[in-house]
């Protein structure tokens, strides 16, 4: 396979070239100028001769370097930062940010880690993302970061989270594209550009060789073994030299910083740094490469065979696909594996070695030469646009952003709410009001954005329109709404019969009362309700049509906000008002969702036509998805609707308030991964650990260690907070420091419920949600019979009801072979053992 067609394979066709005479302007952005694969590479690429090379200059993010010098001495500008302690990291990221809104480069390219870091934070801080392109550079596969400092662990970590953001990354090997994909990288980004090698400048010379061996002593009957590589853990010196030493006839030849410190023996030439590579590859017979691991694409292999030599290196990277069938590829870390392969080349004699070393070079020649290399870089910073760009990317860190800034303005206007209204039974019927509009918004939103997911396929995401079905949707939604409202009208007209209502007084009390005493404020919550679900339906239509941005903005940005700032505004002092606001926004969101869905963007298809059995299958998917949604929102609110039959309506208001707050600190697990949907899916493959489990377990770990933090300072604080709604609150903060336990155990099974809906067990999710409300019910019931407090009732009735719940999804995940995420080693036995704290705590602290 030649290198185009390697290239072929990953790299996307340019859409547009810019103008042809208007120079493109590229920054490279490198870790430091020091010897190094990526660092030859950059320097191989911007002094290359050609016609037409973009107009570049490289930021060093570390000064000095053997390359900076070679660099500014071929004419390029080179800013050295100087980066490596806190404040001057700071101060050097507004420096390139600086450059970046000076110089107005159309791309920039970044070469490893720490690099692709900072390269991102300075492009978002100059605020030209739109108009610059950013490209990352993958250069290594699997590292063993444990040899290394933590800062790597820390910007692998937040490249894998900020990987949506580039244009596109760059890798030099399929080896690092595979393995960068399984930690967490987009998939959809990667490209494959192999380096190249200038084989004029690494050629076969036999004046130089001649003198070489006569400047290093090497006899003329020996075999000069030459590695090429720095002192570094990844680099295995150790077996080189142990293989050397168990090879009679065999001189390994060392260039690289830091190989003067190896211990001085017979049969080892320690040659340090050396510019003269392509002397002492002349001088040589065998090139190595003998890493343990971490190698993407190795230029030292590529040179050596560019230079003729008959080459053997590890399994690591694509040294394999490089090597092909012109020489030895061994196993990592084994001396008896390399010295054989050693004793093998070195006996095919003399004049059998150097046709293998020609057979090598004519391969690097065809497949990896410097100019198609550099042929394609400039193809790539020439683009205008990258098909799949940033339209098609998931936003993990838009959907968390979102769901905080939600979840805060949730909390003030909750908070708000309970200010202004200052009867205690005013907020009581606020509150159970605020759990109807979730049980109804969950009905009249069809299943929300769940419900184009088996019809949104590629042409939507390729064309930016929702599925042709979605009118349909929307038609299934609307009927929904009217059926609410409608079902609420006649509630009340039955309501108004004198015998219905003793009846329903004695049955149902807190019904009676929005019945009787609220009818309108019940009226505006079911139709805001209703609005809303109509608002969520179309969300869903944008989301399906790839508007991710708007899916995001409308829903938790723009709504929760204005909502608080009508609170605060036109301070609602009843129940009836506080509704009218909320649907007066519903009403509003709604409206204008509808007209952006409509008209701006034209996302929303042409009505089609569809036959009486096809609505039917569209009723019954339907059905299915309100089974599930109404379920979930059920669970939640089940306990505050039959509280409010059962004790004062102001006591419900202020516990209401308490499980409100444990329920938002604990939500933002469910936004963290249902916005990594490729990782979900790639955590199991048939019962097994699949590529994605380590970046999802490195985020049940980070959720587990924040939550943790978050759990104990909302504990100690727990009466400061609740007094912020006001005093009477402050009564309610043992229930509120029980539903963060309860709460906190949800998050200890781990992602169960986003896994199964990303891997399409959606009605098994469903399932779980209806569990978890027959629990609830059965236990509040044997609660009541054995004379157990109805408060204490509910809130153990929540805690086995949430255990049930995930216990049951637990058991789903290995049913459908796939591997449970818990983020601990204790498994489901300490989410149990919280579960029974939790009973017991009820009984001494309530």
């Amino acid at each position: 396979m030649t290198t185009s067609a390697i290239v072929a394979e990953n790299f996307p066709s340019p859409a547009r070239t810019t103008v042809e005479n208007k120079p493109v302007k590229v920054i490279h952005v490198i870790t430091d100028l020091d010897v190094g694969g990526a660092e030859r590479m950059l320097v191989s690429y911007l002094t290359a001769e050609r016609d037409a090379a973009p107009n570049s200059f490289v930021i060093s993010l570390l000064s000095g370097g053997y390359f900076a010098k070679w660099l500014r001495e071929s004419g390029l500008i080179v800013h050295e930062m100087n980066m490596g302690r806190a404040i001057g990291n700071l101060l050097s990221l507004f420096r390139i940010a600086l450059m970046i809104r000076r110089e107005k480069p159309d791309a920039i390219q970044s070469w490893m880690y720490h690099a692709d870091l900072v390269s991102t934070l300075a492009l978002l801080l100059s605020g030209r993302k739109r108009q610059t392109r950013l490209y990352w550079g993958v250069r290594c596969s699997d590292m063993d970061t444990s040899k290394y400092r933590i800062t790597l662990r820390f910007a692998i970590w937040a490249c894998s989270w900020l990987s949506w953001i580039p244009d596109g990354i760059i890798a030099n090997s399929f080896a690092g594209m595979n393995v960068h994909k399984n930690l967490g990288y987009n998939p959809k980004n990667f490209f494959v550009i192999p380096n190249g090698v200038d084989a004029d400048r690494f050629a076969p010379n036999a004046e130089l060789r001649a003198e070489v061996r006569r400047e290093l002593e090497i006899p003329d009957d020996a075999f000069a073994i030459a590695m090429v590589a720095r002192r570094d853990p990844m680099k295995d010196h150790e077996t080189f030299v142990s293989a050397i030493d168990i090879v009679p006839g065999a001189i390994g030849v060392l260039p690289g910083k830091g190989t003067e410190e190896l211990p001085d023996q017979s049969n080892i030439r320690r040659l340090g740094v050396r510019e003269d590579i392509e002397r002492i590859y002349a001088g040589c017979d065998v090139v190595c490469l003998c890493s343990a691991f971490g190698e993407g694409f190795p230029n030292v292999l590529v040179e050596g065979m560019a230079a003729g030599l008959a080459p053997i290196a590890t399994d690591v990277g694509d040294c394999a696909r490089i090597v092909g069938d012109v020489g030895e590829i061994v196993a990592p870390r084994n001396v008896d594996a390399f010295a054989e392969a050693l004793r093998n080349l070195i006996g095919l004699g003399r004049e059998k070695l150097v046709e293998k070393g020609m057979a090598a070079r004519r391969r690097i020649q065809v497949e990896y030469g410097l100019e198609h290399a550099v042929d394609t870089f400039d193809n790539v910073y020439k683009m205008q646009s990258v098909e799949g760009k940033v339209a098609h990317s998931s936003r993990p860190i838009l959907a968390v952003s979102s769901a905080v800034v939600s979840r805060l303005a949730t909390f003030a206007a909750l908070i708000a709410a309970a200010r202004f209204i200052q009867d205690p039974n005013e907020y009581g019927v606020f509150a159970v009001l605020t759990a109807l509009v979730g049980v109804v918004n969950a009905v009249v939103s069809g299943g929300g954005d769940m419900w184009l997911n088996s019809f949104t396929g590629s042409l939507s995401r390729t064309t930016g329109q929702a599925p042709r079905i979605s009118q349909a949707y929307l038609i299934i939604c609307g009927s929904l709404a009217f059926l609410m409202a409608a079902g609420i009208g006649l509630i009340f007209l039955i309501s108004a019969n004198s015998a219905v209502s003793t009846s329903l007084g004695e049955l149902a009390p807190g019904l009676a009362v929005s019945l009787s005493k609220f009818p309108l404020a019940t009226m505006l919550a079911v139709v805001g309700a209703s609005f809303a679900g109509l608002f969520e339906a179309l969300l869903a239509i944008l989301r399906a049509g790839n508007r991710v941005t708007a899916f995001f903005t409308f829903r938790d940005l723009t709504t929760p906000v204005i909502v608080l700032a009508l609170i605060v505004l036109l301070k609602p002092v009843s129940a009836i008002e506080m509704m009218a606001v909320y649907c007066g926004v519903w009403l509003a969101v709604f409206a204008i969702a509808f007209f952006y869905v409509r008209g701006a963007l034209s996302v929303l298809p042409k009505l089609v036509s569809i036959s009486a059995r096809r609505w039917l299958s569209l009723l019954r998917h339907t059905a299915g998805l309100i089974y599930g949604n109404f379920g979930s929102r059920l669970s939640i609110h089940i306990d505050v609707l039959i509280l409010a039959n059962m004790v004062s309506i102001a006591f419900v208001g202020e516990y209401r308030a308490a499980a409100q707050f444990a329920i938002g600190f604990m939500v933002v697990q469910h936004f963290v991964f249902l916005s990594l949907p490729w990782q979900m899916r790639r955590t199991s493959q048939s019962g097994e650990k699949g590529p994605g489990f380590a970046w999802v377990i490195l985020q049940q770990r980070t959720l587990l260690l924040v939550a943790s933090a978050a759990f104990v300072l909302l504990w100690i604080f727990a009466e400061e907070l609740l007094g912020l709604l006001g005093e009477r609150f402050v009564a309610v903060a043992d229930i509120f420091r029980i539903f963060l336990i309860i709460r906190f155990t949800d998050i200890l099974w781990g992602p169960n419920h986003e896994m199964l809906i990303s891997n399409g067990y959606t009605v098994r999710d469903a399932h779980a949600n209806f569990i978890a409300l027959l629990i609830w019910g059965a236990v509040f019931s044997l609660c009541q019979v054995g004379g157990i407090d109805a408060v204490v009732a509910a809130v153990n009735a929540t805690a086995l009801a949430a255990f049930a719940g995930q216990a049951t999804r637990y058991r789903m995940l290995l049913i459908a072979g796939l591997v449970p995420v818990m983020g601990h080693r204790m498994g489901p036995a300490l989410p149990i053992a919280l579960t029974g704290g939790v009973l017991i705590l009820s009984y001494l602290i309530i």
